[in-house]
Parts: C-alpha cells; sequence; structure tokens
C-alpha cells in the first residue's frame, strides 16, 4: 500500500515530556556518547557543563517553501517532537539557551559578521558549496579544535559525506548522520515504474542486479522497448528522462569505470583523467543513446516536464537527484505517483564494476559547519555539538533508516531493494571536487560541465571537446587539490 509521510503524535505528550525534562533511556553502545554521561538513573538529564545560561545560536536553512526540518512546529511530525525535545535536553545539560532561526546563509552573511567582530552563530546548516566559499576565512576546522570526536565513527557523516567538505586537508563540516535531517541525497539516482516495465515483459533490474547482469547492454534493450510513439507528441514514451545535460554523462563515466577527476596512488596527486578511453567510451555511448537510438528523453533545465512524463507513465526509468523522491508538493514523485515507484544503481558499462557505485556525493547537500566567532570557546561548542548530535530521544543510531523506509518507501521485493540500493548510494557516493575545483567544474568553454553538454548537444567531436578543457582544468587541479603553484 502507498506509505504516507506524515506521521503525528499529541502535542500534550510533547508538552509534558519537555516540561519535565525526561525521556526514554537510549540503550545504544555505539554511540560515544553513553546512557551514564546523558541521563541520571531516573531518567532526567544530567548537568554536564554549568555555561550560566550560554546563547547557543543555530541558523537552521529554509529551502524555497519547505519548513526547516530543525525547527519543527509542535506536533507536526514524531521525529520533529523528538528533537525539540532534544534542544530542552541540551538546555538542562549544559544550563544554556538554544536559540534555533530559521536563516538562509550565505557567505556575504557569514563574512559580514566576521568582518566586524560579530558573533554570527555557534552552528550553522547550510550547503557543502556555501561552506566550502567560507571554508578558510569563516570557518573553523574540527582538526583546530580540542576536543576530540572520532569522524570515523559514522556519527558524523560516512566517508564519501565528510570528503565533500575535507578542504585542504582540513575537516570543515560535517553531518548529524544520526538524525539525518535533512535525509541524504546523491546525484545519479535510477528511479524506475515497476509496473511499466512489467507490461512491456522486461526484466527487474534488481533481479538482473544481483545476477550481475545489469548492465549498459540490457539497459538499452529496455530502452528501446520503452521507447515508441503516441498519438501525439506530447504522448511520446521514452525509456528514460534525463532532465540536465551534466547528470546523465557523469554517471555514465562513473558506472564505465572512469573519472573526470582522480588520485594517483602512485605519486599522490590529482589527476584530469578524461583522456581515459574509458571515459570516452561513456560519453560515445550517451550521445548515441540520445542523438541515434533516440531512447532517452533530455530536458535542458531542472522544468518540472520530465518529472510529470514520469509520473504519468511516459518514461519508464528517470534519472535525477536522491532528494526527488522525497519531496513532497505537486510534481513530484511521494505525492503523486499512485502505483510503486523504485530507486536503483546505474547500469554497469563494459569497464565498470559492481563494487562501486555511480551516484555522486555533490555540493548541493546540507553540511553543518562552525563559523570563526570572537572570542569564542570552540571546545565548549563542540562539546554542546557532540551532546546534541546523538541518537534523538527514544532513538538508536539506525532509527532514522527505519523512519524514512517507512514514509517513502514501497513494501515488498521492489521496495526492500529500493532502500538497499539508496543506502548505498548515498554512503558510497563519489566526490565530484566541486566544492575544491568548482571553477574547473563550470559549464562553459572552459569547464568540464561543458564536455558534458557538448556530448549531448553538439556534433563536435567529444575528443576535441576535452582537448579544449584539458589545460584549464589541469591549472585547477594543480592548484586547488595538489597546491601546487603554476
Amino acid at each position: 500500500m502507498k506509505k504516507f509521510i506524515a506521521v503525528f503524535i499529541l502535542i500534550l505528550m510533547t508538552l509534558s515530556f519537555i516540561s519535565c525534562g525526561t525521556t526514554e533511556v537510549i540503550d545504544d553502545e555505539d554511540i560515544k556518547t553513553n546512557i551514564e554521561d546523558m541521563y541520571n538513573s531516573d531518567g532526567t538529564v544530567k548537568l554536564i557543563s554549568d555555561t550560566n545560561g550560554y546563547e547557543f545560536k543555530l541558523f537552521a536553512r529554509r529551502h524555497g517553501a519547505n519548513p526547516a526540518e530543525l525547527w519543527p512546529e509542535v506536533g507536526a511530525y514524531d521525529r520533529g517532537d523528538k528533537l525539540l525535545l532534544r534542544y530542552k535536553e541540551t538546555e538542562t545539560a549544559f544550563n544554556c539557551t538554544v536559540l534555533v532561526e530559521e536563516k538562509n546563509v550565505e557567505v556575504v552573511n557569514i563574512q559580514k559578521d566576521v568582518s566586524a567582530g560579530l558573533k554570527c552563530a555557534d552552528l550553522i546548516d547550510t550547503d557543502a558549496l556555501i561552506l566550502s566559499r567560507s571554508a578558510e576565512m569563516l570557518l573553523v576546522a574540527l582538526d583546530d579544535i580540542d576536543y576530540d570526536i572520532d569522524l570515523e565513527s559514522g556519527k558524523w557523516g560516512s566517508k564519501s559525506q565528510l570528503e565533500v567538505v575535507n578542504i585542504r586537508g582540513l575537516q570543515y563540516g560535517f553531518r548529524s548522520a544520526y538524525w539525518s535531517l535533512p535525509w541524504p541525497s546523491a546525484k545519479g539516482v535510477l528511479y524506475f515504474r515497476p509496473n511499466v516495465l512489467r507490461e512491456a515483459q522486461l526484466a527487474n533490474p534488481f533481479e538482473l542486479y544481483e545476477k550481475r547482469d545489469w548492465t549498459w547492454k540490457q539497459f538499452e534493450v529496455m530502452l528501446s522497448a520503452l521507447t515508441f510513439k503516441g498519438e501525439t507528441k506530447n504522448d511520446d514514451h521514452y525509456g528514460m528522462c534525463a532532465p540536465t545535460a551534466a547528470i546523465l554523462p557523469e554517471v555514465a563515466v562513473l558506472a564505465n569505470g572512469g573519472r573526470s577527476v582522480y588520485l594517483d596512488e602512485k605519486d599522490g596527486l590529482y589527476k584530469f583523467g578524461m583522456n581515459d578511453p574509458k571515459v570516452l567510451e561513456a560519453l560515445e555511448w550517451v550521445r548515441k543513446l540520445i542523438r541515434e537510438d533516440e531512447s532517452i528523453k533530455y530536458i535542458a533545465d531542472w522544468s518540472t516536464v520530465g518529472h510529470r512524463g514520469f509520473i504519468n507513465g511516459l518514461y519508464g526509468f528517470h534519472l535525477e537527484q536522491g532528494w526527488k523522491g522525497f519531496q513532497t508538493g505537486p510534481d513530484n514523485f511521494p505525492m503523486e505517483i499512485l502505483e510503486e515507484y523504485a530507486w536503483c544503481s546505474f547500469p554497469i558499462g563494459p569497464n565498470g564494476s559492481y563494487d562501486t557505485v555511480s551516484a555522486v556525493a555533490t555540493s548541493e547537500n546540507r553540511y553543518f559547519c562552525i563559523p570563526i566567532s570572537p572570542d569564542q570557546e570552540y571546545e565548549l561548542t563542540l562539546q554542546i555539538i557532540d551532546f546534541m548530535f546523538n541518537p534523538l530521544p527514544g532513538e538508536n543510531k539506525d532509527s532514522w533508516q527505519e523512519e524514512l523506509y517507512r514514509n517513502y518507501f514501497w513494501d515488498g521485493y521492489d521496495g526492500q531493494q529500493s532502500f538497499k540500493h539508496y543506502l548505498n548510494m548515498v554512503t558510497n557516493a563519489r566526490l565530484d571536487y566541486s566544492t575544491t575545483i568548482e571553477q574547473a567544474l563550470r559549464s562553459d568553454s572552459k569547464g568540464i560541465l561543458s564536455v558534458y553538454q557538448k556530448t549531448i548537444n553538439s556534433t563536435k567531436s567529444i575528443t576535441e571537446a576535452i582537448a579544449a578543457v584539458q589545460s584549464f582544468v589541469e591549472t585547477e587541479i594543480n592548484t586547488k587539490l595538489n597546491h601546487i603553484e603554476e
């Protein structure tokens, strides 16, 4: 049956929890701060450090019309109430006040306060790109704070998630992995409609994946079978919709074992990788699917046309961002598709491997960071964050997965496999270096994205397009990643 998103609890129960400062005890030995450190024997919160009313300020990002997940209304949903309760527990544990302000933080906001010697915030929720632009001048690296945290514990994000916001070897950003608010995402999730594939008598991608036969060859057969003309142009069916120029070529390159930028383990230097035959093979394959086979509907922007076509069953597959499977409202999958849709890894190219994923950890993903502030005791700040980021009251470190599966994934084989693929993609997503060599990825004639765009839009040879950007990209790599001044 369809899973609904909203889960409610009684407001009165929540208020009573908050007023007495008690909570269900978390029995989880895997978290850094264990139960004895957080609670007294009667379940009340311990006083960990008396800060004499310190004001701990958190800037919580609001994305478009969606409410900020870090400052929910009381009674809106169960985990939101648990989060509010955690803020109250934190106030008790440190004799402080937790102030959460909804604010879309830009670099200029942080810069203005730092330059004026003012406190911006203790903790900022923003996207990775803004964080990276602010890092070395405006933020504090975790490495420079004299408070021990274990970045390999999973509490602060997976290895690939943390790599996105590791700037010049210093860790400036982190996630609240046990909360997972917002839900983790990655670029390059392949959604499909199981009913559309069944009607066309096509194999299930998950079964092919388990047999290690989820290949480009199999995918081409499926795309061809799902592509046919309708009564009008608006009724034409395509095997897959790709809504932007960048996603499909980038994912195809990774699925074939290529990298646009890679770390050479022999000398420890980052290198330009687009001259690799595996990269060229992937881009030629993408061009063939779109130009010769005409089995992919390519849409040049983020318009809802592609989303609506997938919702209406005109496309069997849809390559997208992971967050698209969570977003509510018109033209979004959870609220519009009344039959099952699934999440899958992209098929493997001739030179690819099932041991790696082709999804990408991008600069659009959300992270926390600590801005520079005058006379700030960063050790105290991180101690408060460490306490706050433990599993929410009554939860363990994996409870967010249960909540996510229950609300957004379908029951049965396809739903279970979808969740398995989703977790693998967001946990092990590949780094695109967009937070370090942002200019090298830009879409004008000098950047890597221009190669991806010309793969689809131009008749120019792909090798010529690669050669046109190589010098500029290599300079950016050497300066920003290898720290070699030209």
